[in-house]
């Protein structure tokens, strides 16, 4: 549903341990800011975010996965890779996306997740430091300097992107349905939330692709 104001999601949150200690309440809905205009609100079902862990294992494994991926490169360069950014990147993993709306905000936090790198890092990493260069092509640049095995996770990264681009509103609908059929979404989309959770399994999947990399990097 659409309101004027700001997202309010009614959810209990609860303390989680990270590799580098505990803090309290990480995803606090009072640090979300407003969005102009108008909010999507997801309508609560009363589950805590503990419950959702459990009954969401998709979300459960992208977590556990970029952790991972930080407490790996942070061993060796004593910064993260994966920035959050927001909690709300987060937090969106663990709800239901009924509506196009709700999957156009949706695809955004997801999207965010994505493009969240530590450019510095990734430039120090490469020696690239060309100012232009986007943050999956410096990705892909670290990638490549580490060993010379094919990798998936760019590819599926940059098709996240691309769908992403298509919601709300694009004009090139024929790059949306091509960039759809890659992941076996049908075009236009009929069950929001189907696809939503194609579209995370499919970050999860990139995250296994990346950190199969990583380990090598940091062995």
């Amino acid at each position: 549903m659409i309101y004027q104001g700001r997202i309010n999601i009614e959810l209990n949150f609860m303390c989680f341990a990270n590799t580098y200690g505990r803090f309290q309440n990480p995803y606090d809905v009072n640090k979300i800011d407003e969005i102009e205009g108008y909010k999507i609100e997801f309508v609560a079902d009363n589950l805590d975010i503990g419950t959702r862990i459990q009954t969401n294992l998709i979300a459960d494994t992208i977590i556990e996965l970029r952790d991972n991926i930080n407490a790996l490169i942070y061993s060796k360069k004593k910064v993260i890779l994966l920035k959050l950014g927001q909690e709300r990147n987060i937090l969106y993993l663990f709800s239901e996306v009924d509506n196009r709306e709700q999957f156009s905000y949706a695809i955004a936090t997801l999207g965010n997740l994505v493009n969240g790198l530590n450019t510095d890092l990734l430039r120090d990493l490469t020696g690239n430091k060309e100012k232009d260069k986007m943050p999956l092509a410096l990705l892909e640049e670290f990638i490549l300097s580490i060993d010379s095995e094919p990798n998936g996770s760019i590819g599926i990264f940059r098709t996240i992107n691309r769908i992403r681009q298509g919601f709300p509103i694009h004009s090139d609908k024929t790059e949306i349905i091509k960039n759809l059929k890659k992941f076996n979404i049908d075009y236009p989309i009929e069950d929001h939330n189907e696809a939503w959770q194609v579209l995370i399994d499919k970050y999860r999947i990139g995250l296994l692709e990346l950190i199969a990399k990583i380990k090598t990097y940091a062995a």
